[in-house]
């Protein structure tokens, strides 16, 4: 039962950030691209996902926290 829980938290979450750090954050920890692989398949400088992904880290923890 926790853990559906959980899933439905993660979701939640998920679901409520910009569109851009879910895409990156779908990529990169669900469906496990490396960094460069991110960067190709959205077209987008390395550099640019790293910082991305750092943000749609924070994102989601705060909306992990008010869920």
């Amino acid at each position: 039962m926790l853990q559906i829980d959980d899933a439905a938290l993660m979701g939640r979450a998920m679901r409520q950030l910009p569109n851009r750090a879910h895409d990156l954050a779908v990529l990169r920890e669900l469906r496990g691209l490396s960094y460069q692989e991110v960067a190709d398949a959205m077209g987008i400088p390395c550099g640019t996902v790293m910082s991305g992904l750092s943000r749609a880290r924070q994102h989601f923890a705060v909306r992990w926290m008010t869920t």
